[in-house]
């Protein structure tokens, strides 16, 4: 319920901003979303090298699971 009243009073700000301030704030949250989402991509490329180092390696696919979840522990950061 909080997270609908939060969105409606930020409809509420956006329309009493002037049309200059509303496109700046689209902007904004644009390059935000932007940005997130070449981070995560960045993240997953880097996975994906890493997985395909210790392949070459010759680690096990068990191996490589048991490496990531480890990772995971001490980095629990999604990707």
């Amino acid at each position: 319920m909080d997270a609908a009243i939060n969105q409606a009073q930020k409809k509420i700000e956006y329309i009493s901003y002037n049309e200059e301030d509303y496109r700046q704030i689209i902007l904004r949250e644009q390059a935000l979303l932007d940005y997130n989402s070449d981070m995560n991509a960045s993240k997953r490329e880097e996975r994906e090298k890493m997985i395909y180092g210790m392949r070459n390696s010759g680690m096990t696919d068990e191996a490589i699971e048991r490496v990531l979840e480890l990772s995971e522990q001490y980095n629990p950061k999604k990707i």
